[in-house]
């Protein structure tokens, strides 16, 4: 699927945004770069699914949930590397 300079046209109008003339073109080759690497993906043939078994999973193969003691508090704050209060303290990953 390709899509046209005046479907470009209609979205940028419904989302009420203006583009140049240049910087039309440059959206236009972008987003139809991106079609053609979906109707690749979409001629693969997913019909199958490997990773999921064809027979059901047999329940008796599985292990017994035994509810055990957990940790206390205390014993699992003594582990750690960083502690404020009653907290765990753990480095930033997100801006």
């Amino acid at each position: 699927m390709k899509m046209s300079a005046e479907m470009l046209n209609q979205t940028l109008k419904w989302s009420n945004l203006s583009v140049g003339s240049e910087e039309m073109a440059g959206i236009l080759d972008y987003l139809n770069h991106i079609l053609d690497e979906l109707d690749i993906i979409n001629e693969l043939d997913l019909g199958h699914n490997p990773i999921a078994p064809d027979k059901p999973c047999k329940l008796e193969s599985l292990r017994e949930d035994i509810v055990s003691k957990s940790l206390s508090q205390k014993k699992m704050l003594g582990n750690a590397i960083d502690v404020q209060g009653n907290y765990l303290v753990v480095p930033k990953v997100l801006e």
